[in-house]
């Protein structure tokens, strides 16, 4: 898969050795800092497995989720009976359809429906269940304000 990586995706590969050099030594967090920023987001199935001349599929009877986004993340924690998935210190009442992550603390919601709730060390997210792909957009932004702590 190297040489796939290689071949076809030479500036990601490149990347790649570049900070895989330097694990394990001083250099390796401000390498890390520097160069994953700058990485192309492409997904190796598009990258890689599409443009591939020899690749193979076996058929496997296995749970898969492909984790893309909250929702997605979501469909992988037990339900209740009114929609919601919770993990963490997470106290929801009179809440549908609603994802809460906690980290540290307790995180307590009262009267929302479809909404994603996500607490982490260093930031807090809220946003409506339809809304989750705009999270890119919010990186984005925290980019351009320099902001890279939180990335």
């Amino acid at each position: 898969i190297l040489n796939a990586f290689e071949t076809l995706m030479p500036e990601l590969y490149q990347q790649v050795v570049k900070i895989a050099q330097t694990i394990g030594s001083d250099a390796y967090s401000d390498t890390l800092a520097q160069i994953w920023p700058q990485v192309k987001k492409q997904t190796i199935d598009y990258g890689i497995m599409e443009k591939a001349e020899r690749v193979a599929v076996l058929p496997v009877d296995i749970d898969w989720a492909d984790v893309g986004n909250w929702l997605s993340l979501k469909r992988l924690f037990p339900q209740d009976e009114h929609g919601n998935a919770q993990r963490g210190d997470v106290m929801l009442m009179d809440c549908q359809n609603t994802f809460v992550l906690a980290d540290k603390r307790l995180i307590a919601a009262i009267g929302l429906e479809d909404v994603v709730i996500v607490d982490t060390s260093d930031a807090l997210l809220i946003c409506h269940k339809d809304r989750v792909q705009e999270v890119r957009q919010i990186v984005e932004r925290l980019k351009a304000a320099g902001r890279q702590d939180l990335i």
